[in-house]
C-alpha cells in the first residue's frame, strides 16, 4: 500500500497496517503499539494550512518521534528546522528541506502532505490533534520499556537490572520536568531599553542603526556585536587577574521560544557590518558543527612537527632533521556558531566526549590538548562561541551534562524575544552602515595593537564597590550557571573600552559591562533560579549537590563535597528521605573493576525505588535488613537474593523456637 492510498480517517489498531507509518523499532514479537494515524496526519495538514500553529504544537510535541510513520517525523523534522530558521513552511520548501537531507521517499512525503491538507477538518484544532498524539506517543513508549522488561526477565537478567532499565526508559518519555527548585511561574525578563546602560558607546550605535530593520532582539544582536568584535581583534588586548590573562574572546547562548527571538538573524546583520573589516575571517574563522573536543582542537591546531633521518645516496647518515608532517592553523581565531545548541549539550553528555572540557580550556587559556596518543595541541587558540536554543530544548539537555562544572558560567545566557513584526523584511542600507564600518575600522586597529588593558582610578572606585556582589557566589543550579561574574564583566568592560578606542577602562564601559550582566542574571534566574521558599531545603540542597555534579553521587563523594553530611549516618538519613519522597534512586555505576553504587536524581517526575546488589542502604520495600557494619576498608558482601530478607529469616526463627517450646511443654 503506497502513501498515496493511504486513508486518513483510518485509525490502525491491528497489524495490518501501511508499511510506510509502522514504527520502525515494532517487531513481530513485540505488542501492538496504540496510534492514530488519523490524528498524525491531521497535526501535519493543519500546519501545512496554518503554520503559526507550530509554536503551540511544538509545546506539546517536541520531537519527532512522536510520530509512527517514517514519512510523518521526516515531514515534522523538517518544519522543526524550517521554523528554526525562520523561513516559511509550506509544501515546496518542506520538499526542498527533504531533499537537502537526502530523504529517499520525497515523491511519497508529498504525496502524504496533499492528502494531510485535504483531509483536516479543521486546523484550529491542530492542539487537540497534537495531544491525541502525544498521550498515544507516551503510551507506546510505557508499553515498549515494560515490554522489554518482561523480555529482559524471559531471558534471565536480574530483576534488579530490569527495574533499574525499565526506570530510565520511563524516566525518559516522562513530560520535563522544571528543575528542581527552580520557579515555573517566574516572569521572563524585560527586554532593555535601546538607551540603557550596556548600549554605550559603538556598540550601542550599531545596535540602534541595525534594530529598526530586524526582528531580533536588541540585546541579541548587542552581544553578537561584541563577540564578533573580539574575535576579529585577537588575542593583543587583555586583562591581568592573579597572574592570569583574560582576553576579548566571549561565549554567549542566547535563549528564546522556537524562532520567535530571531535568534539566527542577529548575527546575520553584524557580520555583514564586519565583512570587509578583514579579509578572510568570516570564510576562515566563522564555522559551526561541535562535535567533539578532538574536533574543536583540529580547527585551531598548531603544526605537527617529527624527527626524520637523514638519507643521501640511498644511505643514513645517522643525522636527523625536522619535518612538517601538518602545517596546522596559522590563523588561531575561530568563531563557532552553534544555531542547535541543544546538539552540543547532547555531545558533551556522551561518555568519553572531551567537547565540555575543551571548550572549558577555550575560554581560559586558549591551551588545548587531550590525553591521548594524537600529537595534535592548540596554543594561543582565541575561541568565541554564539549558541542557538530554546528553552524547552535547554529544560531537556542541560542537565544530562557536566555543564554545572564550570561549563554554564562560562556563558552569558540571554532570553530573547522577537522584538517587532517585519513582514516585509528590514531595508537597511548600505549607506547607514558605512559610517558604523569606519569607526569600527578604526577600533579593530586600535585593539591589535593593544597589548595589557588597566582601569582609570574612577572605574576601579566602582569595581571595588560592585567586587563583593559579583564575587559572592549563589547556590544550587542558579550558581553553577553564574558564578564566574568578575571575569564576565572584566572581559565585557574591556570590549567597551577597546570599540571606544580606549587602553583603559572608565566608568562608563564598566556600568555597560555590569548593566549587561545583570540581565544575564536575570536570564539566569528565570531559566534556573530557586523560588525563595525552598531555599535551605535539605532535599533541593542535595538534589542540587548531586545534579552539579552530573546527576549521580556515591555516598562518599557527598560526603567530600559537604562538610553537613560527614557525620556517621547523616548522608544515608537524607539520601533515604530523597528516595522515599520519589525523587532519586540507587543506581550502578560501571568501572573497570566492579560497579560503583551512587545515588541517580531523577530529572523527570518518575519514581521507582531501584534496588542494588551492592549496598541496598534504602529502607523500602526491597529492603534486605543488610548493613555494612564491617571495617571500613572492607568491601560490603552482598547479600544473597535467593534467601529471604534478613527480618524474615529472624521471624522464621522465632516461630520455629518457639513451636519448639510448645513441643517440649506438651511432652
Amino acid at each position: 500500500m503506497s502513501i498515496s492510498d493511504h486513508d486518513p480517517d483510518r485509525t490502525t489498531t491491528s497489524r495490518s497496517r501501511p508499511r510506510d507509518t509502522a514504527p520502525p523499532d515494532q517487531r513481530a514479537d513485540t505488542p501492538v503499539l496504540p496510534h492514530d494515524d488519523s490524528s498524525e496526519q491531521c497535526v501535519i495538514g493543519s500546519l501545512l494550512l496554518e503554520p503559526g500553529y507550530f509554536d503551540a504544537v511544538a509545546e506539546i510535541l517536541p520531537a519527532p518521534a512522536a510520530f509512527t510513520g517514517l514519512i510523518p517525523r521526516a515531514i515534522y523534522g523538517a518544519m522543526q528546522g524550517l521554523h528554526g530558521d525562520g523561513t516559511a513552511i509550506d509544501g515546496v520548501t518542506i520538499k526542498s528541506r527533504l531533499a537537502a537531507q537526502h530523504f529517499a521517499g520525497i515523491g511519497d512525503a508529498f504525496d502524504y502532505m496533499v492528502a494531510a491538507a485535504d483531509c483536516v477538518p479543521s486546523a484550529a484544532n491542530v492542539v487537540a490533534y497534537s495531544k491525541t498524539v502525544r498521550d498515544l506517543w507516551r503510551r507506546r513508549e510505557a508499553i515498549t520499556a515494560l515490554h522489554s522488561a518482561m523480555q529482559g526477565l524471559a531471558d534471565g537478567a536480574t530483576t534488579e537490572s530490569v527495574i533499574a532499565t525499565a526506570t530510565r526508559a520511563l524516566a525518559r518519555m516522562a513530560p520535563v520536568a522544571v528543575p528542581d527548585g527552580a520557579n515555573p511561574e517566574r516572569e521572563a525578563p524585560e527586554p532593555p531599553d535601546l538607551y540603557a546602560p550596556m548600549f554605550h558607546g559603538l556598540a550601542g550605535q550599531i545596535v540602534r542603526t541595525i534594530d529598526p530593520h530586524t526582528e531580533a532582539a536588541p540585546v541579541a544582536v548587542l552581544a553578537h556585536v561584541l563577540i564578533a568584535f573580539g574575535n576579529v581583534i585577537g588575542r593583543a588586548p587583555h586583562f591581568m587577574v592573579d597572574g592570569a590573562e583574560h582576553h576579548a574572546n566571549l561565549f554567549t547562548v542566547c535563549v528564546g521560544a522556537t524562532s520567535k527571538g530571531r535568534k539566527g538573524t542577529a548575527l546575520a546583520q553584524v557580520t555583514r557590518l564586519i565583512d570587509g573589516l578583514d579579509d578572510g575571517w568570516r570564510k576562515d574563522c566563522v564555522k559551526s558543527g561541535c562535535s567533539s573536543g578532538e574536533g574543536l582542537l583540529y580547527a585551531v591546531r598548531d603544526d605537527v612537527r617529527r624527527e626524520v633521518q637523514i638519507k643521501v645516496r640511498g644511505r643514513f647518515t645517522g643525522e636527523t632533521q625536522e619535518e612538517i608532517v601538518d602545517p596546522g592553523v596559522a590563523d588561531k581565531r575561530l568563531l563557532a556558531v552553534e544555531s542547535e545548541f541543544a546538539k552540543v549539550l547532547q555531545v558533551a553528555s556522551r561518555d568519553g566526549n572531551t567537547l565540555s572540557a575543551q571548550i572549558r580550556l577555550a575560554w581560559d587559556t586558549g591551551n588545548l590538548h587531550v590525553m591521548t596518543k594524537s600529537p595534535l595541541k592548540a596554543t594561543g587558540a582565541h575561541i568565541s562561541i554564539i549558541g542557538h536554543i530554546t528553552k524547552e530544548e535547554l529544560k531537556a539537555e542541560l542537565l544530562q551534562t557536566d555543564a554545572l562544572n564550570g561549563f554554564g558560567n562560562r556563558f552569558l545566557w540571554l532570553y530573547v524575544e522577537r522584538s517587532k513584526l517585519l513582514p516585509r523584511g528590514g531595508n537597511l542600507q548600505e549607506s547607514e552602515l558605512m559610517p558604523l564600518r569606519d569607526k569600527l575600522r578604526l577600533a579593530v586597529a586600535h585593539a591589535t595593537a593593544a597589548g595589557e588593558i588597566g582601569m582609570t582610578p574612577e572605574a576601579w572606585e566602582l569595581w571595588d564597590a560592585e567586587y563583593e556582589r559579583l564575587s559572592t557566589g549563589q547556590a544550587g543550579l542558579l550558581g553553577g550557571m553564574t558564578n564566574r561574574a568578575e571575569a564576565q564583566v572584566r572581559r565585557q568592560a574591556m570590549m567597551y573600552a577597546l570599540l571606544d578606542c580606549r587602553h583603559e577602562v572608565d566608568t562608563p564601559h564598566l556600568l555597560a559591562a555590569l548593566d549587561l550582566w545583570r540581565y544575564c542574571e536575570a536570564t539566569a534566574e528565570y531559566l534556573f533560579g530557586v523560588a525563595p521558599q525552598k531555599q535551605g531545603n535539605e532535599l533541593a540542597d542535595l538534589v542540587s549537590l548531586i545534579r552539579e555534579s552530573g546527576g549521580t553521587m556515591t555516598l562518599r563523594e557527598i560526603r567530600e563535597k559537604r562538610r553537613k553530611y560527614r557525620p556517621a549516618g547523616v548522608a544515608e538519613a537524607v539520601v533515604e528521605k530523597l528516595i522515599a519522597a520519589g525523587m532519586a534512586c540507587w543506581d550502578e555505576i560501571p568501572t573497570a573493576t566492579k560497579p560503583k553504587v551512587a545515588v541517580r536524581v531523577f530529572t523527570a517526575g518518575i519514581a521507582v525505588p531501584v534496588p542494588n546488589l551492592n549496598k541496598p542502604l534504602i529502607l523500602s520495600e526491597y529492603d534486605t535488613g543488610y548493613r555494612d557494619t564491617g571495617p571500613k576498608n572492607t568491601p560490603p558482601v552482598p547479600p544473597d537474593y535467593d534467601q529471604p530478607p534478613v527480618h524474615m529469616q529472624e521471624a522464621e526463627a522465632r516461630d520455629e523456637v518457639a513451636r519448639q517450646a510448645e513441643v517440649e511443654g506438651n511432652v
